[in-house]
């Protein structure tokens, strides 16, 4: 492997000369290793890793302010050893739902799938439905969550494209179509 000649002086002079170096955002002493190296020269950034870091999170809060991020979401409810995790992070990040709400949601609801009945278990997980016509996409601002159903309603109403006229059209059809006979199966 040949080693650009600019590079290995730089890295042998600095490895010579010394192994810490001052960040010019926090103005701390560190190790060299503390310290990303720039691409081009080999030489290490003028910023720490840990202020770099940090100032990325404020820049991306920055450019979305409705973002929440995941060590938010460890300060509302806890680290990462509880199974549903992942499920709540969700619910914050997509729908601006506390796990407060939820309760107040699912209390209303009475465990159970607003439309089939079916009861929320393990097993059967719900589904958030938001009105698309506000929020359209899979965000929800969080004051457009009509409710909770069962995976299986949800895609329903998905597919029926939230149109209570066509859900009406779909009531009709299944309940008056000429060209079936309930009564013979």
């Amino acid at each position: 492997m040949i080693v650009d000649a600019v590079k290995y002086d730089t890295i042998v002079s600095m490895i010579t000369t010394t192994t810490t170096k001052e960040c010019t955002l926090c103005k701390e002493t560190k190790q060299l290793t503390d310290f990303g190296t720039k691409k081009k020269t080999g030489k290490p950034n003028s910023w720490c890793k840990s202020c770099v870091n940090l100032r990325s999170k404020e820049h991306y809060r920055k450019k979305n302010p409705a973002a929440k991020d995941m060590s938010t979401y460890d300060l509302r409810y806890g680290k990462r050893d509880d199974p549903n995790y992942m499920r709540k992070y969700n619910w914050i990040k997509n729908y601006n739902l506390t796990e407060e709400r939820i309760e107040e949601i699912l209390g209303r609801q009475d465990n159970q799938c607003w439309i089939c009945e079916s009861v929320f278990d393990d097993d059967n997980i719900f589904s958030v439905d938001h009105d698309h016509s506000c929020c359209p996409g899979t965000k929800s601002c969080g004051e457009c969550v009509r409710g909770f159903l069962c995976v299986d309603c949800n895609t329903g109403l998905g597919k029926l494209k939230d149109d209570p006229e066509i859900v009406r059209r779909a009531i009709h059809y299944l309940v008056n179509n000429p060209f079936y006979d309930r009564r013979r199966s």
